[in-house]
């Protein structure tokens, strides 16, 4: 363990913690395993193994607290069409195209009033603008199920088998 606090000592303190943290001086995934308890160990007993599966047991611990909730919020997201997140999604695309649209009609108005014109264009309503909105919409539509998709195809474990049953 010396040259490991030899090691920690090397670094900047910040990166000492984390390090020292996640292997064990600290409160990491590993600090809970002994590194030496199956030493002097029968090597019929297997002690490597032993060892193995403590380690396993603390990644899988970590993995429950700190992924798998995360992952279970994600699934819960997952509608037969797509995801809960669609709705919101359509409604700030809305609201870019169309603001953008009056933003640009607001300056060519402004544009024509400096020169003695009448400042009435109808940009914020015309067809490039609405053809605008419906490529956003769609294009909303098909990245809402391109996540679907990958949620369905990317949660590991039992999460993917529960997702894919929706």
């Amino acid at each position: 363990m010396s040259s490991f606090n030899n090691f920690l000592s090397s670094l900047n303190p910040e990166t000492a913690n984390a390090v020292g943290n996640f292997y064990g001086t600290g409160t990491g995934i590993y600090s809970s395993i002994n590194a030496g308890a199956y030493m002097g160990m029968d090597p019929r007993e297997n002690p490597g193994d032993k060892l193995y599966a403590d380690i396993i047991r603390a990644q899988t611990r970590d993995y429950m607290t700190r992924f798998a909730p995360v992952e279970e919020d994600l699934v819960s997201r997952i509608t037969r069409t797509g995801t809960t997140s669609l709705e919101g999604d359509l409604d700030r695309t809305r609201q870019a195209v169309l603001g953008t649209g009056l933003n640009v009609q607001g300056q060519q108005n402004r544009g024509m009033e400096r020169l003695g014109m009448s400042g009435n264009s109808a940009i914020g309503t015309s067809n490039a603008t609405i053809g605008a909105l419906v490529g956003g919409l769609n294009d909303t539509r098909m990245r809402d199920t391109d996540r679907r998709n990958e949620l369905l195809t990317g949660v590991g474990g039992v999460s993917a088998q529960r997702a894919r049953g929706t």
